[in-house]
């Protein structure tokens, strides 16, 4: 795995355990799924 690689799974990792913690709220799995892909891309 080369050092970009790393450094781009480790910021993905971070924005998905900062959407997880803001997630608490929503009722369904597919307005998670909307909130993920609406901050990552």
């Amino acid at each position: 795995m080369s050092c970009v690689h790393r450094i781009e799974a480790i910021t993905f990792h971070r924005k998905m355990k900062l959407i997880q913690r803001r997630a608490y709220g929503f009722l369904s799995f597919a307005n998670y799924r909307l909130r993920v892909i609406a901050q990552c891309g």
